[in-house]
């Protein structure tokens, strides 16, 4: 499997933004890579979309687990992200009321950034497999 991801990180130092960058996390990636490694969605998807988002059964969620002998990771672009609280969840399939987050796409087109986002990428990805 290939998955491109962008590297999250909180617009500003605030407790609402740091939150906001961990719920953008699990609707970017999660969304794809916790039903592989942990046979269901991430919980904060699970919270804020209710009943609109499908439920694995039990032998669904055990086929997933581990299912992937490969993860191919393409990285180009970091997202600032900002709390947005406007924007809650509601009865209506809408990606970005249900992560309750503005994003606000960057380039990663000078050296400087792009080190830096390369260090931050690898603890973002080895926080989605072991869930720390």
């Amino acid at each position: 499997m290939n998955i491109c991801i962008n590297n999250i990180v909180p617009y500003t130092n605030s407790t609402e933004d740091i939150a906001a960058a961990k719920r953008a996390q699990a609707f970017y990636t999660g969304w794809f890579l916790d039903p592989l490694y942990y046979g269901d969605y991430p919980l904060v998807m699970k919270e804020n979309t209710g009943s609109k988002l499908p439920k694995f059964s039990q032998s669904q969620s055990k086929q997933l687990i581990n299912s992937m002998d490969f993860l191919g990771i393409n990285y180009y672009t970091f997202l600032y992200v900002k709390d947005d609280p406007h924007h809650a969840p509601s009865n209506k399939r809408n990606f970005r009321a249900d992560m309750a987050a503005k994003s606000i796409f960057s380039s990663n087109s000078t050296s400087g950034v792009r080190q830096t986002c390369s260090k931050s990428v690898l603890i973002n990805i080895k926080c989605i497999i072991t869930k720390g």
